[in-house]
């Protein structure tokens, strides 16, 4: 169990579909891409499968090391 005032080890990103006025959800960051793809796919409530995951600005993200905890990602 964890002190109160000890920062946690969770870390959460937020997703949301390339939609506009798409409501971002907060996922917890997985340590493998094909991870995040499935929990990204089930939180937003998509029936396909999720081919590719972008930034913010349209750039794709290959690796997980490329997502940082609080950002969001398309």
């Amino acid at each position: 169990m964890s002190k109160a005032g000890t920062p946690s080890d969770v870390n959460y990103i937020f997703v949301r579909a390339n939609e506009k006025g798409s409501v971002g959800r907060r996922v917890l960051l997985p340590k493998t891409m094909a991870a995040l793809k499935k929990s990204s796919q089930s939180a937003i409530k998509e029936s396909r499968p999720i081919l590719s995951i972008l930034t913010e600005t349209g750039v794709p993200i290959q690796s997980i090391e490329e997502i940082s905890p609080g950002m969001t990602v398309i």
